[in-house]
């Protein structure tokens, strides 16, 4: 977070800061950096030693004390629990990270949910075979994390932050965001890292909490087999209570069975998945063949005239019902895009990949398909931004043309990132500044300028 972005969100709570004493001008960045260290410290009885406070906080302790007490992963982690906010005397204290867990009923669907996850990073990192295992399991363990917070982030994010541009933010899979989870000492399975950084206390309220689960599984089990036992020794009941208690055990069953079924649906394909033929596929269909101009060609033979216009009523009823995305009413005008839909920040990597391929969840075509009244609505610059971003995706499409990889429709977001594998590299030695460390990283806008310096669209 920057000092603009600080203070901004410092104003923005300038009412509920007022009820504490304190006025905006009170505060500055390092008081997080001061309020969290004291927190950590002094905000329980049983807080972290502070040796780890301090290496944490890259704090000198002192000659002696620098040489002889070292980091340790147990004492660091445990300050990150606390740094968090969590509870250090709640059993949720020893929650652990998001990770993948893909626990199923058969080991064929764990395969197939593992396999899905590396397609996934396959088609949605550029140059993956290039990437270095162990980068790829930090990468992992990211997306673990990204997935589980998803919702979170959609809601919350700007709607112009670079991040909602990235393609492992856009069309993901419900199979997989349902793998990223979070566990706690008492509902972990095989998948669940290692949980570090726990103190003894709150594992002992941990293991107080699966003995309470495992009591109260007994008293279940414990009551169904006296049920089964008082039915074996009352033979001489009524049919009708009998039968009553029969159809009781078995809504009693069929409710188990429910709930472990909808616990395995997440090993079930999307249906927007089943529907498209893959999600990052967005299928634009041409609907003009089946516009009616109110005049139909002559015909001698009235008959024919009335089964043409039933084919193309026929026609154009399964056109509306194939359409993939939705279009709504503000600004005084239907719109495609969503109304709370902003440009946000790209690099040109990101750009290629958001011209070529649209966000079908979030209801985004395309950026090659929006035409200038799509986006009047957001003002000039918007305007302006998206006839640059033609002039840049010409270039591209010029360069991926000569070397056979332009897709000549709808891509998903694999082969967008192969355009830019083969592009990209040609691009930025031609028209980068050699000065300019990781160029395939900078805005798009500004690697816009540069080719405007060195002529790219000049005819």
């Amino acid at each position: 977070m920057s000092d603009a972005e600080f203070h901004n969100v410092i104003k923005q709570n300038k009412t509920e800061l007022s009820m504490f004493g304190f006025e905006p001008a009170d505060l500055g960045t390092h008081s997080t950096r001061k309020g969290v260290a004291t927190f950590v410290s002094a905000g329980c009885t049983v807080g972290p030693p502070v040796a780890s406070i301090c290496i944490r906080a890259g704090w000198s302790m002192g000659g002696v004390r620098d040489k002889y007490m070292k980091y340790e992963a147990a004492g660091d982690q445990f300050v990150g629990r606390c740094a968090s906010c969590l509870d250090l005397l709640s059993k949720e204290f020893a929650i652990s990270p998001p990770y993948w867990d893909f626990s199923r009923s058969y080991k064929a669907e764990e395969l197939v949910l593992k396999q899905e996850l590396e397609k996934f990073l396959k088609d949605r990192l550029l140059n993956y075979s290039k990437i270095h295992p162990k980068t790829l399991e930090l990468v992992r363990t990211i997306l673990a994390s990204v997935f589980f917070h998803y919702d979170f982030l959609k809601e919350n994010l700007s709607p112009m932050h670079a991040f909602r541009a990235s393609s492992i933010f856009r069309n993901i899979p419900d199979t997989l965001k349902a793998c990223a989870k979070v566990a706690f000492p008492w509902t972990k399975s095989s998948y669940t890292p290692m949980l570090t950084g726990v103190p003894p206390h709150t594992m002992i309220i941990a293991e107080l909490e699966s003995l309470k689960m495992s009591i109260s599984e007994s008293r279940r089990s414990l009551k169904q087999d006296l049920r089964d036992v008082m039915l074996e020794l009352e033979p001489a009941r009524s049919t009708e209570t009998q039968t009553m208690i029969l159809l009781q055990d078995v809504a009693e069953k069929v409710n188990r069975l429910s709930l472990q079924y909808s616990g395995s649906q997440g090993s079930q394909s999307n249906a927007d998945d089943s529907v498209m033929g893959g999600i990052d596929n967005w299928d634009f269909v041409d609907e003009q063949d089946v516009v009616y101009h109110g005049v139909l060609p002559p015909s001698e033979d009235p008959e024919q005239e009335r089964i043409r216009m039933r084919d193309i009523n026929a026609k154009a009823k399964k056109v509306v019902e194939n359409r993939k995305w939705k279009v709504g009413y503000h600004n005084n005008k239907l719109q495609i895009l969503p109304p709370t839909w902003k440009l946000p920040s790209m690099t040109c990597s990101q750009l290629v990949v958001n011209w070529l391929t649209g966000d079908l969840k979030a209801n985004v075509p395309p950026l090659s398909r929006l035409k200038a009244h799509d986006v009047k609505h957001l003002g000039k610059t918007i305007v302006v931004n998206l006839r640059m971003m033609r002039l840049f995706m010409t270039v591209v499409q010029s360069i991926a043309t000569g070397r056979g990889v332009w897709p000549q429709r709808c891509t998903s977001i694999a082969d967008a990132n192969k355009v830019w594998e083969i592009v990209g590299p040609i691009v930025v030695a031609k028209y980068g500044n050699p000065n300019q460390i990781r160029q395939v990283e900078i805005n798009w806008k500004t690697f816009y300028n540069q080719m405007c310096d060195k002529g790219a669209f000049k005819k």
